[in-house]
């Protein structure tokens, strides 16, 4: 192995590490609604999340996961999911 694999190899793992790190303040961070609406959609309540996530939108706009599950609950339909933004 040459050192400038060694070290595209390292600056990967330091790359993957700092993701996954961000990634897991990201979760902790989760607003109560976002957890609620989660647990929602984990419980198989289907319409209950969809009102969840649509409602998460409306009090936090640049939450981009509570407008992707909502836009999952609306069956890939944008038109629907951002009717009234």
């Amino acid at each position: 192995m040459n050192c400038g694999t060694g070290k595209k190899v390292c600056a990967a793992l330091v790359i993957i590490c700092a993701a996954a790190a961000a990634l897991a303040a990201q979760n902790a961070a989760d607003s109560p609604a976002m957890r609620e609406a989660d647990v929602l959609l984990q419980g198989q309540k289907w319409a209950e999340a969809a009102k969840a996530y649509e409602a998460l939108t409306k009090i936090e706009p640049a939450n981009g996961r509570a407008w992707a599950r909502r836009l999952k609950q609306q069956d890939g339909d944008l038109r629907r999911a951002t009717r009234d933004v």
